[in-house]
């Protein structure tokens, strides 16, 4: 699909695609920039076409969508999850293991992967041809050996923190990071989570057929 950007858009703070009103980009492009670089922009005019320009319904439907999936401690109040400086909305919250189960749900979709572990990507617009280029936010790909996602954040209240999840041959492990003082320190407690999961557990067949 082609998305023309919108007036709104241009008002979304904070880390940008910097998308000017008039271009239209590849709804590819545009989840290429929110899932490798955060842009806020380009999420926020996902959730406006996806959401047939009424956001708020948007933001509806994300919250349904996660009762679904069961993440009972999340409440979305935003289709970026920027602060509330930026939005004049409530802070969005979840807790480690709804964002675990998120992360579950997204690893079934291998086009997400086609996104995320990508160590940058280029965007165009469609009008001018005009190239943007943005590196993954996720200074662990291509670092880190199997690593492929998922998504980091940060804003004063909530610091940094990441979503991060690694797979060797068949077996896949997501990590969760809330609250770190630094980037740095996030990426270390990834790292310690992960190989001590690699070097721990093993997958093991324990039947071929499941009896009642």
């Amino acid at each position: 699909d082609i998305v023309d950007v919108t007036p709104a858009t241009l008002k979304i703070g904070e880390v940008s695609a910097g998308l000017k009103y008039k271009e239209s980009y590849n709804l590819e492009d545009l989840m290429k920039a929110a899932i490798v670089h955060s842009c806020n922009d380009a999420a926020y005019l996902v959730s406006e076409y996806a959401g047939k320009g009424d956001v708020e319904k948007f933001v509806e439907e994300m919250n349904e969508k996660a009762v679904s999936l069961g993440l009972l401690n999340t409440k979305y109040y935003t289709t970026t999850g920027l602060p509330t400086r930026n939005t004049g909305k409530p802070l969005d919250i979840s807790t480690a293991e709804d964002m675990v189960k998120l992360g579950a749900e997204l690893s079934k979709h291998s086009k997400y992967f086609e996104f995320s572990k990508q160590s940058s990507i280029t965007i165009k617009d469609i009008h001018s041809g005009k190239e943007s280029t943005f590196r993954n936010t996720n200074k662990l790909i291509g670092i880190y050996d199997g690593m492929d996602g998922m998504k980091t954040g940060f804003h004063r209240a909530g610091m940094f923190n990441i979503v991060a999840t690694a797979k060797r041959d068949d077996m896949r492990f997501i990590t969760v990071v809330f609250g770190s003082d630094n980037n740095k320190l996030r990426e270390k407690e990834v790292i310690t989570l992960l190989d001590y999961a690699f070097e721990t557990y093993q997958k093991v067949k324990v039947s071929d057929t499941i009896k009642p």
